[in-house]
């Protein structure tokens, strides 16, 4: 995990991200993020954590973990989704988004 305080796309104050290659399954990129910018409309109830597809450069799930405001940074919560989402093996992965409300597409 590091600290990366930048924006990433839509999803601003990224405070954290991973990166994770899956041997023949494709890379993915992991942020906490604070906010989502609506075309310049701001809003910190939309946070959490965001899964970028990155083989298919598309936005895999996101609002993972979503608090009630990111105004105030991390969760603890989302710390802790970020650590599990770290030490995920493929089967776990592939089956948390396939079950998240918020999954563009299963994987």
């Amino acid at each position: 995990m590091f600290n990366t305080n930048q924006n990433i796309g839509p999803y601003t104050s990224v405070s954290c991200e991973i990166k994770r290659t899956f041997k023949g399954r494709g890379a993915y990129r992991i942020a906490i993020y604070g906010a989502y910018n609506a075309y310049g409309l701001i809003g910190p109830e939309k946070n959490g954590l965001v899964v970028l597809d990155e083989t298919k450069r598309a936005v895999l799930c996101d609002e993972i973990e979503k608090a009630d405001s990111g105004y105030f940074g991390p969760s603890k919560g989302q710390y802790e989704a970020m650590a599990a989402f770290k030490a995920m093996k493929w089967p776990e992965f592939r089956e948390f988004i396939n079950t998240h409300g918020r999954a563009r597409y299963s994987i």
